[in-house]
C-alpha cells in the first residue's frame, strides 16, 4: 500500500478533503452548465449539504424544461472518470485492494459508507444524499459515481439493483471491468 493512502486512511486532512470536494462539486455544476462558487453557493446548511440542493434542483430544473439528461449524464460521467484517475495517481494506487481503499475513503468524505465486495458487488448503507435526492436524481448522479469508480478501480460499468432513494434499506449495485461475464 502506498504511504499517502496509508496516511490518508488515518484521516484525510481537513483542507484536503474540502478542495478534492470543491472540485467534485465543480465538475458537477459545470455539467449542467453552471459554475460552483470556491465557497459554494450562500445559503444556510454545510456545503454539502448546498450541494446536494444545488444538483436536486438542477435536475428537476431540466426535467421541468424538457432538456435532455443524457448529455448530463455523459459528461458526469466523462468528468468524474477523470477525477477518479487523478486521485488513483495521486495516492499512487497500484493494486485492486488499494484501489478500492481509495474507493471508500472518497465516498467516506462525502457522506456515503460504501462497501465493495467479491464479484464488484457495492453496497451503500448510508448515503447523505438520499435525504436531499428523488430517485431521478439519484440515476442521474449515478454517471458521477460510476465515472469516479471508473477512474479509481479501472474503466467499466455500474448497475444498481435497488437504492436508498427509492425506498429500500441500502443501495445495492454492480461495477463490471470490461470482460466481466453478466
Amino acid at each position: 500500500m502506498s504511504l499517502l493512502l496509508r496516511l490518508a486512511g488515518l484521516g484525510l486532512p481537513a483542507a484536503l478533503r474540502r478542495r478534492k470536494a470543491r472540485e467534485l462539486y465543480a465538475l458537477t455544476a459545470g455539467c449542467f452548465g453552471v459554475s460552483w462558487p470556491s465557497g459554494g453557493p450562500p445559503g444556510p446548511g454545510s456545503e454539502l449539504e448546498r450541494f446536494a440542493v444545488l444538483t436536486r434542483g438542477l435536475v428537476d430544473k431540466f426535467r421541468a424544461e424538457g432538456k435532455p439528461l443524457a448529455p448530463v449524464k455523459a459528461d458526469l460521467r466523462g468528468r468524474a472518470l477523470a477525477f477518479g484517475r487523478n486521485l488513483r495517481r495521486s495516492f499512487r494506487v497500484r493494486h485492486p485492494g488499494d484501489a478500492v481503499r481509495l474507493l471508500r475513503l472518497a465516498y467516506a468524505a462525502v457522506g456515503i459508507d460504501l462497501r465493495a465486495g467479491e464479484g464488484g458487488a457495492i453496497t451503500v448503507s448510508r448515503c447523505f444524499f438520499s435525504r436531499h435526492y428523488t430517485p431521478e436524481t439519484c440515476r442521474v448522479i449515478a454517471s458521477l459515481d460510476e465515472g469516479l469508480m471508473a477512474g479509481i478501480l479501472g474503466e467499466g460499468g455500474l448497475e444498481f439493483t435497488c437504492r436508498i432513494t427509492e425506498g429500500h434499506k441500502e443501495c445495492r449495485a454492480v461495477f463490471r471491468l470490461p470482460g466481466d461475464g453478466p
